[in-house]
């Protein structure tokens, strides 16, 4: 099943890539349309190979196991992170500017999917790097915030941004490293 989630994770990187400058026109509340950039939407579908694979960890015999397993958790969504930022700044220094944010996009999606994951079931939880897009875009207006726009569409060098994003996975990183991994299992027969 890794093959298939590695395809999905180069694709939408090779699509949030190409579709430099594009945008997509994004409802929100208060009239106007949020650009919600391509990348970033590709950057969160992206984000389906990593949850998938966290979704798949919760087996019994993962709930059974003598050995903390959990740390293999943890250690994939560190090294997936730290791939999908290596990837943004190379994409940067080979001028593409989409790189970085969709980076970004991937952290913080990450650290969302990692914290939400904690509160509700996994697979509900799978959504929440979609729903911290559609946060973004649905609560953007152009009237109040003239100079910048929510902290995802923020310019890619953005340190306050950078500093959300990180910290929501650190979050969501010690959520995982402190969960009980049994407490979304039913309790075994007797």
């Amino acid at each position: 099943m890794v093959v298939p989630g590695l395809a999905v994770l180069v694709v939408a990187w090779a699509v949030g890539l190409v579709a430099e400058d594009q945008v997509f026109p994004f409802p929100t509340v208060f009239g106007t349309r949020a650009p919600v950039p391509v990348s970033l939407l590709a950057a969160t579908v992206g984000l389906m190979l990593i949850t998938y694979g966290l979704d798949r960890s919760r087996t019994p015999v993962e709930r059974t196991a003598n050995r903390a397993l959990w740390l293999w958790d943890v250690s994939w969504s560190a090294v997936a992170a730290a791939v999908s930022v290596a990837t943004g700044a190379a994409a940067a220094l080979a001028g593409n500017p989409e790189g970085p944010a969709m980076a970004r996009a991937v952290v913080a999606g990450l650290g969302g999917y990692l914290v939400a994951r904690s509160v509700v079931r996994v697979d509900l939880a799978a959504l929440a790097p979609l729903g911290l897009l559609i946060a973004n875009s649905v609560l953007w207006d152009i009237r109040v915030l003239p100079d910048a726009g929510p902290w995802l569409f923020s310019a890619s060098d953005d340190a306050v941004s950078w500093g959300v994003s990180v910290l929501l996975l650190v979050l969501g990183l010690g959520c995982l490293a402190t969960q009980d991994q049994r407490l979304h299992w039913p309790a075994a027969p007797p």
